[in-house]
């Protein structure tokens, strides 16, 4: 059953990449303005209007930038939201911690600011997975479906820890919190988001709305015996995404990497309206 549904959605998605390929002749207006959420403002983009509200979050070291041409393709059929997190691109720097579940609440505070109706469908990349994740456990009530995209099992950070040398992960830890930044926001979220995803904390897939999982296995240039272990780990873990939840819908793709949505969008189109359908189909 749970093989039969990853079938299932690469046909889906093969179908629907067809389907958009097609010119479109629309418009799509972004507007980009700032809100205060306290003692910071934050900067988000809003665009399209529709049924349905979709909330790009970002990975690690992202800002909204990144979701320029995806969001105004979604916004063709939706309304589209995207953000910079506290200390990203336009947005001011937060003095509380950048946790997981602060970041939700920021987000939550944005919302209610731009008055987009809730629930919404919450679309997160890579460490943004997380983020959504957290988001649905606090306010189940405020979303509808989700989208990862290549988005990390909860277990990944710690099983990988303990599966490599100190050394190799004492020097992957250097490469995450040494490297030189180029985004303000993004040394306060490394630090607190790797001890947060290495806790007891748990960020389990909600299994009361629908959920698409967008899985990038592109084999790797690099072939260290560090890189050969992570990848199988996030394979493995990746793939238990759907065998172990009902409610969850996953394209494997080998063709592209971690940036499915910039090298591949129509893959993510296809995941965002094979949720919308199938929370259409709920609420009939």
């Amino acid at each position: 059953m749970n093989r039969y549904k990853i079938i299932t959605g690469i046909i889906f998605i093969i179908f629907l990449s067809n389907a958009c390929t097609t010119e479109t002749n629309k418009t799509v207006e972004i507007k980009e303005q700032k809100v205060n959420i306290g003692d910071y403002s934050i900067n988000y983009k809003d665009s399209g209007k529709g049924k349905h509200t979709i909330i790009l979050e970002t990975g690690l070291g992202m800002s909204s930038d990144t979701w320029t041409e995806i969001q105004a393709k979604l916004a063709e059929n939706y309304r589209a939201i995207s953000y910079d997190r506290a200390g990203y691109g336009k947005s001011e720097n937060a003095k509380a911690a950048r946790k997981v579940d602060n970041i939700a609440k920021d987000l939550k505070l944005l919302l209610e600011k731009t008055e987009a109706p809730a629930p919404y469908i919450l679309v997160g990349h890579s460490l943004g997975g997380y983020v959504i994740r957290k988001f649905a456990e606090m306010y189940p009530e405020k979303v509808s479906g989700m989208v990862m995209i290549d988005s990390y099992h909860e277990d990944l950070f710690k099983m990988l820890k303990d599966s490599v040398s100190e050394k190799d992960w004492n020097k992957y830890l250097g490469v995450e919190t040494n490297a030189k930044d180029t985004l303000k926001g993004q040394e306060s979220e490394k630090v607190e988001l790797m001890e947060t995803v290495l806790s007891n904390e748990m960020f389990k897939i909600p299994n009361h709305i629908p959920v698409y999982v967008l899985t990038s296995l592109e084999p790797m240039e690099d072939t260290s015996s560090f890189v050969n272990v992570t990848m199988n780990l996030h394979e493995k873990l990746s793939l238990s995404f759907v065998l172990d939840n009902e409610n969850v819908n996953q394209t494997i793709t080998k063709s592209t990497g971690h940036f499915i949505y910039l090298e591949e969008p129509e893959l993510l189109i296809g995941a965002v309206e094979n949720v919308v359908n199938r929370v259409e189909k709920r609420n009939q």
